[in-house]
């Protein structure tokens, strides 16, 4: 069985943050996983700080301990960090293993840093499991695509 992977947004992460399920174990018929860019969870820190989420500090940091407990440490939604080696593995275009330049959606000059953080995270190579579809999912949600295009015709 093939498990499905799903791209949360902010909005998705906000409503398990604030209103968690209760949900106490993992389906053994488990049918997908959410993935969870980590520039998701910065964003809702951001607005949290400019006192724009329907939260407190308090009531934040409670909703991170539950999610973090709960539904990423039963497996059932995935939080992708950009560590040194998904850097690495994301910013580079490679040939037969050897690099031949930057990735240029990466390194496209019209899109803000965390659209291009966001890019990296999602970029589907042979070391994620998830398929190139949640990358285009994410384009289509944040309305980066057309400028990829406009960068790559350059």
């Amino acid at each position: 069985m093939t498990i499905a992977a799903r791209l949360l947004t902010v909005a998705d992460i906000e409503r398990q943050l604030l209103r968690p399920t209760k949900t106490t174990e993992m389906s053994d018929s488990l049918e997908q996983i959410g993935i969870c860019p980590v520039v998701e969870l910065l964003e809702l820190c951001e607005l949290l700080k400019k006192g724009r989420l329907r939260a407190n500090l308090d009531s934040f940091q409670t909703g991170m301990r539950t999610f973090q407990n709960g539904p990423v440490r039963r497996g059932e939604i995935i939080i992708v960090t950009l560590d040194r080696e998904r850097l690495a593995n994301a910013l580079f275009d490679r040939d037969e293993y050897a690099v031949t330049g930057l990735w240029s959606p990466a390194a496209n000059r019209h899109v803000s840093p965390v659209h291009s953080v966001r890019r990296l995270l999602l970029r589907p190579s042979d070391q994620t499991w998830w398929n190139g579809d949640i990358y285009a999912e994410a384009e289509a949600i944040y309305g980066i695509g057309e400028e990829l295009e406009t960068d790559t015709n350059a």
